[in-house]
């Protein structure tokens, strides 16, 4: 992670407030109108201070509007990792830290904390392979009750950990809330901007800024609803590789531990043999693609037979039919997004 220009401006502006014991109290309003910022990126200058060991964030105030931006600070700073714009070490302190700051205000509890997209993106491939397991194994021939049982035990919970982790919302509410908050901030300044009331070079920053936040959210739902080898630019071998690394989960000659850690060293082999191209709206039409791919794939269980007839079952279609909505809710978002990017940009 490297210092940018308006980092620089924070740390004179931080410099120059009175210290008391070795500290210094801002006001992140007052800030971001002395830096010519909006209020999310001091506080992500913050946190990027923080993480090159300049700073360390000890207190925030106990109100409602402190505890949203330090929420949102933490997603931003999940999809900067997750486009591998902040290394795994500073990325573990700083939303450990951040985390510990959020639960620490008044009346917070965990499910406050966003869910890692690393972790959900894991989940959601590990479901995709047993409900993949689970139409095969129904369509061959030979059944034991006790294999069929063991899929249906690790779907279950698979299925438990994604709704613990995705909470009331649903899946990608986080990143379609990211996205209409960039939109509404880009959409402000634009007007702004129109009557004068906001210099041009402030409204070319903020088209910039919303550009950025944009690709690192649409990376980051890439990891976690395309599997690597559909995002990555593979070579066959490679390919190859990943199909055989499924098979040997399939047929337990590797553990979800074994494989989880092959999988990962797999995908950093992939990025490095070839480029990764730019993210783009594509990435939220593969993703929904994928998910009805899914979402007719766990309707083809509930055919195959009543002894597959789960009320889980079918909670996990209808959380599908959800998270489908708000993905093309949040394709909209960005079409709207790059639309004013460009209007600034022409």
């Amino acid at each position: 992670m490297s210092i940018r220009e308006e980092d620089v401006r924070l740390i004179q502006h931080l410099t120059s407030r009175p210290r008391r014991g070795g500290r210094v109290r801002i006001v992140l309003r007052e800030t971001a109108a002395a830096l010519g910022l909006d209020e999310l990126r001091v506080l992500m200058g913050l946190i990027r201070l923080q993480s090159l060991g300049l700073i360390s964030v000890v207190g925030v105030p106990e109100f409602s509007e402190a505890k949203d931006q330090m929420v949102q600070a933490i997603r931003l700073l999940d999809y900067s990792f997750m486009s591998g714009k902040v290394a795994e070490y500073e990325y573990e302190i700083v939303r450990r830290t951040m985390s510990e700051l959020v639960l620490s205000m008044p009346n917070s509890t965990l499910e406050e904390v966003p869910p890692s997209p690393s972790l959900m993106g894991v989940l959601l491939r590990r479901r995709s392979l047993l409900v993949s397991s689970l139409i095969n194994y129904l369509g061959s021939r030979d059944r034991n009750p006790a294999v069929m049982e063991d899929l249906l035990r690790a779907l279950r919970e698979v299925e438990e950990s994604i709704v613990r982790l995705e909470g009331s919302k649903g899946l990608g509410s986080e990143a379609l809330e990211t996205l209409s908050k960039v939109r509404e901030k880009l959409e402000e300044d634009l007007l702004r901007a129109s009557i004068g009331d906001l210099p041009h070079e402030r409204l070319v920053e903020t088209a910039s800024w919303s550009s950025e936040v944009v690709e690192e959210v649409l990376e980051s739902l890439a990891k976690q609803f395309l599997n690597g080898e559909d995002f990555e630019e593979i070579p066959p071998e490679l390919k190859a590789e990943f199909e055989l690394l499924k098979a040997r989960l399939v047929i337990g000659e590797v553990s979800q531990e074994e494989y989880d850690f092959l999988y990962q060293e797999l995908t950093r082999r992939a990025a490095e043999s070839r480029r990764r191209p730019r993210a783009d709206v594509e990435v939220l039409e593969r993703s929904v693609e994928k998910l009805r791919e899914q979402l007719e794939a766990m309707r083809s269980l509930l055919r195959v037979g009543t002894d597959l007839n789960l009320q889980f079952m079918h909670n996990s279609i209808e959380r599908l039919q959800r998270t489908l909505k708000i993905l093309e809710g949040a394709t909209e978002e960005v079409k709207r997004i790059q639309f004013l990017v460009n209007h600034v940009q022409a």
